[in-house]
């Protein structure tokens, strides 16, 4: 006791309590350190406090958040670059998809087409991006093979379900599939089982009202054949349409 009771008095005598008054709060007394003397209004203190603590928790979730979004590296921390009217054009129709998404939320279908090397999948990514860090959504960029492949590593799998992976895929706030062209074919057409798997994901985020991106190679007009009429009959409602009509920038780098 002699001893916690020398310690007490060790911490008293570089104490002292000071006088002071916030605009905002009104006077206070607060116990400062002596090397420490100036005032602080304890509410004010608080309040900070606990903002930092909001910011680093948040900061900490989108980390994770931007984590498990799977964004390709070469993608990560880019910016699709507006050279013309067309790309300026496309930027805008995305930025539409994103205020529609933040200010009234539902299904919104953000569709994407264009021959390989135009941006799609550069400007989706920056797009998913944007929202993770900026509104802390759930975002997951995927490839519709890598997709459908994910989904079917559970009937090896002793620890998933299919169920648990399509939840999963229909779950995110914001899904992007890429290649949605390009599912596992069958005598030159969709696997039934790929197609059921897309036809189900995309169901879902539909009638949950899930934000989805569509990336394509092929014409809008035929995405049907690839993708089947009730897939290409749910991203036709509420759809932001971007066609990457310009040649592929990788050959002209």
């Amino acid at each position: 006791m002699q001893k916690a009771g020398d310690f007490l008095a060790s911490v008293a005598g570089r104490m002292k309590m000071v006088k002071g008054s916030c605009e905002e709060h009104g006077e206070a007394d607060v116990l400062v350190r002596l090397d420490r003397p100036d005032w602080y209004c304890p509410v004010c203190l608080d309040r900070k406090t606990k903002e930092e603590e909001e910011n680093y928790l948040k900061n900490q979730r989108v980390g994770w958040m931007l984590e498990g979004a799977k964004i390709p590296s070469r993608f990560f921390g880019q910016r699709f670059m507006v050279r013309s009217e067309e790309h300026a054009a496309v930027k805008h129709q995305v930025a539409a998809f994103r205020d529609f998404v933040v200010q009234q939320g539902g299904w919104a279908s953000l569709v994407l087409t264009g021959i390989t090397g135009t941006g799609k999948s550069l400007l989706a990514c920056e797009l998913l991006e944007s929202m993770i860090r900026k509104r802390a959504v759930s975002g997951r960029y995927v490839t519709a093979g890598g997709m459908i492949s994910e989904i079917q590593a559970t009937y090896s799998s002793d620890t998933r379900s299919q169920e648990e992976e399509i939840a999963k895929f229909s779950a995110y706030d914001l899904l992007i599939v890429d290649e949605a062209d390009a599912i596992p074919q069958k005598d030159g057409a969709p696997s039934a089982n790929a197609l059921l798997l897309m036809n189900e994901i995309y169901n879902r985020r539909y009638s949950n009202g899930r934000a989805t991106v569509t990336i394509s190679n092929q014409l809008f007009e035929t995405l049907n054949h690839f993708l089947g009429d009730r897939i290409f009959s749910r991203i036709n409602q509420n759809m932001y349409q971007c066609a990457h009509t310009w040649a592929d920038e990788r050959r002209a780098a």
